[in-house]
C-alpha cells in the first residue's frame, strides 16, 4: 500500500500469475485506488506472458514500484508514475544500462 502517484489517495499494488485457457502462461501488475467509501478503481494493469509462473514487487525509492520476475535480486523492472504525462510507466531499470 502506498501513494504511487503522488496523490493523497491509498493505492494497493500486486503482483500475480495466469494462465488462459489455451495453455499460455505470464505474470501481471495492478494497481488500484482505494479510496474510503467509494468503489475501488483500477489505475494501472500490465501483463506479460513468459513461462515463469513468479512475480514480487518491492517499494523502491521516491514511490516507485519494483516488480521481480525472477527470484534473482539483479533482474527487475521498475514502475514509476510520470507527472508530465499522467500515467504510470516502466522506466529503465539499472540493470538494463
Amino acid at each position: 500500500m502506498g501513494h504511487f502517484d503522488g496523490s493523497a489517495t491509498n493505492q494497493v499494488a500486486l503482483v500475480g500469475v495466469y494462465q488462459e485457457c489455451s495453455g499460455k502462461k505470464g505474470r501481471f501488475i495492478l494497481i488500484i485506488d482505494q479510496s474510503a467509501g467509494r468503489p475501488a478503481k483500477i489505475r494501472f494493469v500490465d501483463a506479460v506472458e513468459t513461462d515463469r509462473q513468479f512475480g514480487a514487487l518491492g517499494k523502491g525509492k521516491d514511490n516507485t514500484l519494483v516488480e521481480f520476475g525472477r527470484m534473482e535480486c539483479d533482474v527487475y523492472s521498475v514502475l514509476k508514475w510520470n507527472r508530465k504525462n499522467r500515467k504510470f510507466e516502466w522506466q529503465r531499470a539499472p540493470n538494463e544500462e
